[in-house]
């Protein structure tokens, strides 16, 4: 990319987007977003508004509330709607690894379709409201 003076500076990858997007900025976020790390900084320079989930300053007052995970040092990740759009905080890069950051945003079962065929019913039964789920181990798998 070419700046006004002539300089030429790298253009931003989809799986690495630039920290500054015209969509938002620092300064354009709601308070809501501020602070919460990297994760913060990603989600506030994110085009929220080609999402389904639309512009931030529209977002329902429970998912404001939930992002307070973004502050949490235990790995968090937090799908949302229907199709579980995926926001999660720095402790959880670690297990997220090589999907970081082309996870934000993206529903559950587009980052995570490898295991979708086993963790899709688990998260259906718990969308329910009406029960959580659990999986033990098999016996087999620890010698018993």
């Amino acid at each position: 990319m070419r700046t006004p003076d002539g300089s030429v500076t790298p253009s931003p990858s989809p799986q690495h987007p630039s920290p500054r997007t015209p969509a938002a900025t620092t300064a354009d976020a709601p308070a809501f977003l501020a602070g919460g790390g990297d994760m913060g900084a990603l989600i506030r320079a994110h085009d929220w508004a080609a999402t389904p989930l639309g512009a931030p300053a529209a977002w329902p007052h429970s998912l404001r509330t939930a992002l307070i995970m973004l502050t949490s040092r235990q790995p968090i990740w937090i799908g949302w709607g229907e199709a579980l759009h995926f926001f999660y905080n720095d402790a959880y890069k670690s297990i997220i690894g090589g999907k970081h950051p082309a996870a934000l945003g993206q529903p559950t079962s587009v980052v995570w379709r490898e295991i979708w065929p086993d963790i899709g019913p688990l998260l259906a039964t718990a969308m329910t409201g009406t029960e959580g789920t659990l999986r033990r181990a098999e016996a087999a798998d620890h010698g018993a």
